[in-house]
């Protein structure tokens, strides 16, 4: 493996990268692969909770997931129907739009101005007047505050 390096993938499929282009171009893939999930994972819990009401503790349990994890997923597949969906933007930016008063205008903002998650996040904090708490800083040995 001279000049490159060995990935293994969950499969057990192993690809030889030797380039920078490449190991960002998978990279990407893989996070619009984790994006598409969680969409669909959604999708799954709605059909789930429409054929089987009052179910969704028992399927986390099933799954081995926390029934807030799932619930998360599913009430922003249920929020944001596809025609409302920036695509530009991942999963993770809808979901923290929901936060908003104004979500649907703010996902549209973020989308507009290409915000990071941390943009979207001090913006809906801004908006909403949530202050955001100073970070202490202690040492590590001691535990005494910093200035």
């Amino acid at each position: 493996y001279r000049g490159g390096a060995r990935r293994i993938l969950g499969r057990g499929v192993t690809l030889l990268m030797n380039s920078w282009e490449e190991f960002v171009s998978e990279y990407i893939v893989l996070e619009e692969q984790r994006d598409a999930y969680l969409w669909r994972a959604g999708e799954l819990l709605g059909g789930l909770v429409k054929r089987f009401p009052q179910s969704l503790s028992a399927f986390a349990s099933e799954v081995g997931c926390s029934k807030a994890l799932l619930q998360k997923r599913f009430d922003t597949f249920e929020f944001w129907p596809v025609g409302e969906r920036q695509a530009i933007l991942p999963w993770a930016h809808h979901h923290e739009a929901m936060r908003s008063s104004r979500p649907r205008a703010i996902i549209i903002e973020a989308a507009d101005n290409l915000w990071s998650l941390r943009q979207l996040r001090d913006k809906i904090n801004e908006e909403e007047g949530v202050v955001k708490e100073k970070e202490t800083k202690r040492c590590p040995k001691c535990g005494a505050e910093l200035s």
